[in-house]
């Protein structure tokens, strides 16, 4: 019976050797690209969000992390990112609003989320501040096309009680509509049927599995890029 079991183990050994031997050069192979390029060009990751900000979204393709801080560093700035419990970059707020105060869910891509501006300085911050009574509630997430502003809206919105609602579009946001896959990752896009009728087309559960095991595994690499400037599009207003 030992001989048997020693002869069994040698031959798992030997099968398993070479998938052993083949994770472990992927892994050397990738931290000697990174350790180059951070060496040859340190600055290729200035357009690269830090890693670990995102997790992968059935629905939307994916989000920001809840409750996560992170400082994003490149030559031009050192800024910290902090979200809230929805996964947002904002302000612990209350579901309740005060009295003559109007609510405001603004839904958008980088620059409602605010690339390389710190908290309190976005636009959003600013008209917040100089308004008392609105409460602009900043839903800015990275690399989102304007389909998954209106399906982020459509999930979580009515929940806040809004008064208005504004979308973001830019020329970036809408050419991200186009694709099912932008940035490395799975989204979900609108598609006209053979009747003419607008249907929604979500990631793939497949699909959307190992773009999570790849993104948890690669997520410092992913680059979500730069967004073109920005027109407000008033998605609707309770009053």
């Amino acid at each position: 019976m030992t001989q048997i079991d020693s002869g069994l183990s040698r031959r798992i050994g030997r099968r398993l050797a070479p998938v052993l031997l083949l994770l472990l050069s992927s892994v050397v192979a990738v931290g000697m690209a990174e350790a180059l390029v951070r060496v040859a060009d340190p600055h290729a990751r200035d357009h690269a969000l830090p890693g670990g900000f995102f997790t992968i979204d059935g629905t939307l393709g994916w989000r920001q992390l809840p409750n996560h801080i992170v400082t994003h560093r490149t030559r031009y700035f050192a800024v910290t990112y902090a979200t809230d419990a929805w996964g947002y970059r904002n302000v612990t707020r209350s579901d309740r609003k005060r009295p003559g105060q109007t609510r405001v869910l603004l839904f958008g891509d980088s620059q409602v989320f605010g690339w390389g501006v710190p908290q309190g300085l976005r636009f959003s911050d600013l008209l917040e501040a100089r308004h008392p009574e609105l409460e602009v509630w900043n839903h800015g997430v990275m690399g989102y096309g304007l389909d998954q502003q209106l399906l982020d809206y459509e999930q979580w919105g009515n929940e806040w009680n809004p008064d208005a609602v504004v979308l973001f579009a830019t020329a970036a946001t809408l050419r991200r509509m186009d694709t099912g896959y932008i940035y490395r990752k799975h989204k979900p896009r609108f598609v006209l049927d053979r009747s003419g009728a607008l249907q929604l087309v979500v990631p793939p559960p497949n699909a959307t599995t190992w773009t999570t095991i790849a993104y948890r595994a690669l997520s410092h690499c992913t680059n979500l890029g730069s967004c073109s400037a920005s027109t407000p599009l008033l998605l609707g207003s309770r009053k």
